[in-house]
């Protein structure tokens, strides 16, 4: 397979364009021109526009570890601790 270098160096540049763009409505300060970035800084960008490296996905769900017919009381199948469960008492509200 050949990669195409000036395509990707196109693609990582629109996506840091595309990016630096929405810096002012996030109250950030202006981003370097791309010209300005360093090659590391510049490859960065291109592995980004590249896509997800393939392989498991770091966000996967846990494998499950407790026994069949085990009560599940928090949200990823742990036991829920004791702030948990007395935030679900007072019926889930949060005091301001």
């Amino acid at each position: 397979m050949t990669i195409d270098l000036s395509a990707r160096m196109q693609a990582g540049h629109a996506l840091y364009e595309q990016r630096m763009a929405l810096l002012p409505g996030l109250g950030q300060p202006p981003a370097p021109a791309w010209e300005d970035l360093s090659d590391g800084e510049r490859e960065r960008w291109c592995r980004h526009a590249d896509g997800p490296e393939p392989g498991p996905s770091p966000t996967r769900a846990r494998p499950v570890t407790r026994a069949p017919g085990a009560t599940v009381d928090g949200a990823d199948g742990a036991r829920a601790d004791d702030a948990t469960l007395a935030r679900g008492a007072q019926g889930g509200r949060r005091s301001r």
